[in-house]
């Protein structure tokens, strides 16, 4: 899936998925699935960070199958229609459902 973002949808993506990981850097050693998705988003973070390297007004993403799944899965239920961030979150979360419903 192709993700088309601007400028300040990829910097306040990176910053989500930031405090996403700081967030699974407190959970139980044991915890297989809260690692796995710690890798996951690093992924991500770290594909987004070099596309962001360049500086453009219009971004184009390719998400892995992989990274669909775990974003969707950790940010289904937002509830924060206000913000630009909840709302970025909820458009992100609905064109991924959508592309999983084809698959």
């Amino acid at each position: 899936m192709k993700l088309k973002l601007t400028n300040a949808e990829l910097i306040t993506l990176i910053d989500l998925i930031d405090i996403n990981i700081d967030d699974y850097k407190h959970v139980d050693e044991n915890d297989f699935e809260a690692k796995l998705y710690r890798c996951i988003f690093e992924e991500i973070k770290l594909k987004l960070y070099q596309i962001s390297i360049l500086k453009k007004p219009n971004y184009s993403v390719k998400l892995k199958p992989h990274w669909m799944l775990a974003f969707y899965n950790d940010f289904k239920n937002n509830t924060d229609n206000i913000s630009f961030a909840g709302n970025l979150i909820n458009q992100l979360c609905n064109k991924i459902h959508q592309t999983l419903l084809t698959i």
